[in-house]
């Protein structure tokens, strides 16, 4: 059987495991509409692969009627799309992080659902995270539950749209080697208080936490084991849900103790 070539939009090429999962479409035959909110760091994208890859700068922490609009635009380049992956992160601040990670992602999905379900088809890609899951980490909180808010609305999200042959996957990448990591503020500087806001700083009790994460990112920087062309199984997240288990075990009889007395 031959394979059918497919059109993916991928959000977030810029760089990291964006930039990759181009690469990787290209190389199973299939076309890409590269996006990224600086058009100029994706050009050469273009540029190397003429035949396959298109740019369209859109940042998905627009608000939805712009996103709208640049969906629009994004179905006439190959006159069609197959499969749409939220990919761009990440932010720093809190809001930022939500608007980048939640919020873009549900309005870049919801700009291109009434497409698929016209067309009885496509597929629907969120890239998570294992801190989704890994939420009991030393400043992982921000970015951690905006990961496990998109996993519970790509769970909700695959039933919904099952009946119009629409597809979701929530991939969950960990220890990944690429450059996105370049772009946090932990890994660059030389004290805590270069990388952090003002109201860290503020907080001296904060200084040995932001230390220990800031040699954390500095010291697994360029050293993950993860292969972003190999994308995308990662197995780590079991121990986690492992944990939850024996305390379901744990407190399971005082749960079942709540019915209400007769």
């Amino acid at each position: 059987m031959s394979y059918l070539s497919r059109v993916w939009l991928i959000t977030g090429t810029s760089s990291g495991l964006g930039r990759d999962l181009v690469r990787k479409a290209v190389d199973r035959g299939d076309r890409v509409i590269a996006t990224a909110r600086r058009l100029s760091r994706i050009e050469d994208l273009a540029a190397q692969y003429p035949n396959n890859v298109k740019v369209l700068q859109l940042d998905v922490t627009e608000p939805f009627k712009q996103i709208r609009s640049k969906a629009q635009e994004a179905v006439l380049l190959w006159n069609g799309i197959d499969v749409v992956v939220n990919n761009a992160g990440e932010a720093d601040a809190l809001m930022e992080t939500y608007k980048t990670n939640v919020f873009g992602a549900v309005n870049v999905t919801n700009t291109f659902l009434p497409y698929f379900r016209e067309q009885r088809h496509g597929t629907i890609v969120f890239i998570g995270s294992r801190s989704g899951w890994r939420t009991n980490f030393v400043g992982n909180g921000f970015y951690g539950s905006s990961k496990a808010a998109l996993h519970a609305i790509a769970d909700a999200l695959a039933e919904e749209v099952k009946p119009f042959g629409i597809k979701v996957y929530n991939i969950m990448p960990s220890g990944i080697r690429t450059q996105g990591i370049n772009n946090m503020r932990w890994v660059h500087g030389e004290t805590p208080s270069s990388q952090c806001s003002d109201s860290i700083k503020a907080i001296s009790d904060y200084d040995e936490a932001i230390q220990s994460i800031t040699t954390h990112f500095q010291s697994t920087n360029s050293h993950e084991t993860g292969d972003s062309q190999k994308v995308i199984v990662d197995l780590d997240i079991s121990k986690k849900c492992h944990g939850v288990l024996d305390l379901l075990d744990q407190w399971g009889d005082v749960a079942a103790s709540t019915d209400l007395s007769e």
